[in-house]
């Protein structure tokens, strides 16, 4: 879809005819759009939209996350519009039929994969500011694990996919803190 591209810029025809296909087939895409228009157009001009979502800036955002110390609510807020963000970027190059099924799935099975681990040891540090580390019998630290079922489990995430968890610590303990939690 992108033939006129020349050095990685997309012609002004080939991105509003991805803008109506986008706005065509999902509301989600076109709510996006409207909210982050100067971001969307900053895609146009560097080429963005013609690439996969860069995988090294998905790694970059989840350490940031993980060891930010902003306050939940901002947290989730920069995690909304990262989310939307990508998904925006992945859906284009559905539609636009410039990605292959495999690079699909990736792109959203990454996404959720590092965002999870992100918001794990944001709220693991969370947690043990207020209720200390979960430690087992014999004083050792228990990590929590987090299980991916299903689509996420097989790496075969969709548009359409839920993500089915399980939250869990390997030995049986309590935190150390002043408050103590089993």
């Amino acid at each position: 879809i992108y033939p006129d591209s020349v050095a990685g810029i997309v012609s002004a025809n080939d991105f509003l005819t991805g803008m109506m296909k986008l706005v065509a087939v999902s509301e989600f895409a076109a709510n996006t759009i409207i909210r982050e228009w100067p971001w969307i157009l900053s895609c146009r001009d560097n080429g963005a939209c013609l690439q996969a979502p860069n995988r090294q800036t998905l790694q970059e955002f989840a350490a940031e996350i993980s060891t930010c110390k902003d306050d939940i609510d901002t947290v989730k807020s920069r995690l909304r519009q990262f989310r939307d963000r990508w998904l925006l970027l992945v859906l284009w190059r559905d539609i636009c039929e410039t990605a292959s099924l495999n690079e699909t799935l990736q792109a959203l099975s990454d996404l959720a994969d590092h965002l999870l681990a992100a918001c794990a040891k944001y709220a693991t540090r969370r947690m043990q500011e207020r209720f200390g580390k979960p430690i087992n019998r014999h004083r050792a630290e228990i990590p929590i694990v987090i299980l991916a079922m299903g689509k996420l489990g097989g790496r075969e995430l969709n548009f359409s996919s839920d993500i089915d968890l399980i939250f869990l610590y390997a030995d049986d303990g309590e935190t150390d803190g002043r408050r103590s939690l089993s």
